[in-house]
């Protein structure tokens, strides 16, 4: 695949993107424009610096977030011998369409349902309430809904399907990464066993999500050094409320998903003070009795998006910063 594709999209008129860069090759990253359901994706790998790699890892990413935003992460596997997959979602970053075509599960509440899970906390409440105002007057095309878990199944296909992309046909994904949305995402390829997943890295996971009507830089992380290079699209959950319904839906799901033993763990969470977007103490709970055997690895300071934050607050209690924690586990687990 050759980054020469990406100049295929199209802006997208209802959610222009924020600058030029996604229309460029970002680094190693090996992109290409791949049509899943009807939607042209932005989709790609980053080659490992080893050969042959030591494993193939899926990174998937979060809201209003990029394939191209998470470079420090993802060099450093590559460094250390992964190749990264990465993709996309409708209306994110290089991709066409909109988040309101994704879904994370295909599970649905009525709302009274999810009135009812929320009613003991009054902000969430009052919160959904927007959220089913919106929802109810929204007007939405007639598109195909996708699940993460499927479209990563048809970018991986395609990757491995193109003749220039290095990969053996016979290759599987190894190893899943998630931020946030991608996190629960990530979870709930695990919890349903899909693919030759050996590994998964939940990074500040959706399972217990605090519903807010704005997403900004400021609030994702507290590092002013660090700038997107795609910007943040959509910028508000109820500009994609169909998505964001699916979103609570799905965590609310998520904390009742036992996990299969057979898949090695490794939890990072956010400083709850600082999080203004998951409940990390709930996180924690949730996954200390759901997926027992997994490692967890709290970040003192550490906002939402903690991959981009400071030296010093992307740095745990034993002094080892997130990125070389991953790549740690990985190679427990891989070598």
């Amino acid at each position: 695949m050759h980054g020469k594709d990406i100049r295929k999209f199209k802006k997208n008129a209802d959610n222009p993107p924020q600058n030029n860069a996604l229309l460029k090759i970002h680094k190693q990253w090996k992109t290409a424009c791949i049509s899943v359901g009807g939607v042209k994706l932005r989709a790609g790998h980053f080659p490992s610096q080893r050969h042959p790699p030591k494993a193939n890892v899926l990174y998937l990413e979060g809201l209003a977030d990029s394939m191209y935003n998470h470079d420090r992460l993802v060099n450093t596997l590559s460094e250390a011998g992964y190749r990264v997959i990465a993709f996309d979602y409708p209306g994110q970053g290089g991709s066409e369409g909109s988040m309101d075509q994704t879904r994370i599960t295909p599970k649905k509440l009525s709302w009274t349902s999810i009135q009812e899970m929320l009613e003991s906390d009054h902000k969430k409440s009052t919160l959904f309430a927007q959220f089913k105002s919106v929802l109810s007057t929204d007007k939405p095309g007639e598109f195909q809904t996708l699940l993460i878990s499927d479209m990563a199944d048809e970018i991986w296909e395609a990757i491995k399907n193109d003749n220039d992309s290095e990969i053996g046909s016979t290759e599987q994904i190894n190893a899943v990464i998630g931020w946030s949305t991608g996190a629960l995402a990530a979870y709930e390829m695990v919890y349903n066993k899909k693919k030759d997943i050996k590994a998964a890295v939940l990074i500040a996971p959706g399972t217990n999500i605090k519903l807010v009507t704005e997403i900004t830089t400021a609030t994702l992380n507290g590092n002013t050094e660090f700038e997107h290079l795609d910007g943040i699209r959509p910028d508000s959950p109820l500009k994609v409320p169909q998505f964001a319904i699916n979103l609570l839906v799905s965590g609310l799901a998520s904390q009742k998903w036992k996990v299969d033993h057979d898949v090695k763990g490794l939890v990072l969470l956010s400083d709850p003070q600082k999080d203004n977007y998951v409940d990390s103490e709930k996180v924690e709970s949730t996954l200390k009795r759901n997926a027992p055997d997994f490692e967890r690895v709290n970040y003192s300071g550490a906002a939402h998006e903690i991959d981009n934050e400071s030296d010093e607050h992307r740095t745990d209690g034993e002094g080892v910063k997130l990125e070389v924690r991953v790549v740690q586990f990985l190679d427990d687990v891989f070598t």
